[in-house]
C-alpha cells in the first residue's frame, strides 16, 4: 500500500487485520476520524515506513467500534506484532501520536552511539 493520500476520512485511514508482510508507505492522510493507521489482531511481519499523519480527530464514544478505543485515537494504533516502523510522522493528533499495546519495545531512531536505546 503505498503513496496514497487521504483527507476527511470518517473511520480509519488503513486497517489491517489477520495479515503479514503488508507494507504501507508513504502515505498521507489529514484530518481523520480514529486510528488512522490501524494494525490489528494477528498482523505481524509489516512494515510501516514514511508516512504522515495530521490532525487525528476522536469519534463519539457512541458511534465506536465495540472494545476498540476510536474515541481515543492514535495516528498510529499497533495492537499486535512484531511489526516494524520507522521514518513516521504523526502530527497533532487529538489524543496520540503512536499507541503500542503488543508489549514490544519501541526504540528512538538516534543511532549516533550505536544500538538503539529501549523507551
Amino acid at each position: 500500500i503505498r503513496y496514497l493520500s487521504i483527507r476527511d476520512s470518517n473511520m480509519r485511514c488503513i486497517s489491517i487485520d489477520g495479515t503479514g508482510n503488508v507494507t504501507i508507505s508513504h502515505t498521507v492522510a489529514h484530518n481523520n476520524k480514529g486510528h488512522c493507521i490501524y494494525i490489528g489482531h494477528e498482523a505481524q511481519y509489516n512494515i510501516i515506513e514514511h508516512n504522515f499523519v495530521s490532525n487525528t480527530l476522536a469519534i463519539k464514544y457512541s458511534d465506536r467500534i465495540p472494545f476498540e478505543e476510536d474515541d481515543r485515537p492514535a495516528a498510529f494504533r499497533n495492537r499486535f506484532g512484531p511489526n516494524d516502523y520507522s521514518f513516521n510522522k504523526a502530527i497533532a493528533a487529538q489524543h496520540h501520536g503512536f499507541k503500542f499495546s503488543n508489549g514490544d519495545k519501541t526504540y528512538y531512531e538516534d543511532h549516533s552511539s550505536g544500538s538503539p536505546d529501549p523507551r
